[in-house]
């Protein structure tokens, strides 16, 4: 698992936009309890994500994590 959760890692420093690499990422994580880690990735795809839209909403899920992990 480990190895999966670095190549979507290194995929998204390159290509931020890459939903289907994000979403696998967020599931990985979610699924194996990394909890602060799923924090930072919710704050870093909010600040380099092309689509300015979905920052709120990533950074809202982000501080519902903080607060409850």
């Amino acid at each position: 698992m480990e190895e999966q959760i670095r190549s979507y890692l290194d995929t998204l420093e390159t290509a931020p936009g890459d939903e289907q690499a994000f979403v696998a990422l967020e599931s990985l994580l979610s699924k194996s309890d990394r909890w602060e880690d799923l924090i930072r990735l919710y704050e870093r795809q909010a600040k380099q994500s092309p689509d300015l839209a979905q920052a709120p909403g990533l950074l809202a899920k982000a501080a519902e994590l903080a607060a409850v992990a």
